[in-house]
């Protein structure tokens, strides 16, 4: 900042320097004077232990943007408003990651002129227009082959389907249906356990 690339630390004990190599190309700005406000202020900012604080997040943070429309392609295989047993749900989540895998390096589309398409998108978050690439559309040339290995598995199965299913230790429909620690007692043993203000009025 102030043209001065070596510095002493630990009381002058240790002698450390910039890692940038030897400057040869002309600066096009001016360097700082040591000791003004704009140096004071720069080091304030710099030395700001909150900033400082923060340094191994912004290293650390990426973007969420493939997770996301990851999570919003799983929805259009296994939607919330519909139930799956737990076999159905994880068979619908690897045919999500199977189209997602196979789409992802789909080529941008080209005008007439070689240049890429793009399409205008509102973003709500910032409130400004931007541009998004036009791939192109979706091919899905593994369906016959899922759809073939099904059939084989199918006629190779020498167990039918109406055979009992063994259910696995960490399967989620081993889970209780309520929360209560103990069982239910019987309807008639809680309809005689059970007392209202309203019936003791009518007698």
């Amino acid at each position: 900042m102030v043209n001065e690339h070596e510095w002493t630390i630990d009381c002058g004990s240790q002698v450390t320097n910039c890692l940038h190599g030897p400057l040869t190309e002309e600066r096009q700005t001016t360097w700082l004077s040591k000791g003004s406000a704009p140096h004071n202020a720069l080091r304030m900012i710099v030395a700001d232990k909150r900033f400082l604080g923060n340094i191994p997040y912004f290293l650390n943070a990426r973007s969420t943007a493939e997770l996301e429309s990851f999570n919003n392609l799983i929805l259009m295989y296994a939607g919330k408003r519909f139930a799956y047993i737990p076999p159905v749900y994880r068979a619908r989540c690897l045919l999500a990651a199977i189209d997602h895998n196979y789409h992802l390096q789909r080529p941008t589309l080209l005008t007439k002129l070689g240049v890429e398409r793009v399409s205008k998108v509102f973003n709500k978050k910032s409130g400004r227009w931007l541009l998004r690439p036009v791939k192109e559309k979706k091919r899905y040339p593994y369906t016959n082959d899922l759809m073939a290995g099904v059939l084989v598995r199918r006629v190779e199965d020498r167990t039918t389907m109406f055979n009992p299913v063994q259910l696995h230790a960490d399967d989620p429909r081993r889970i209780s249906s309520t929360v209560a620690p103990v069982p239910p007692p019987s309807t008639d043993q809680l309809r005689q356990e059970q007392k209202t203000r309203f019936k003791e009025l009518k007698q």
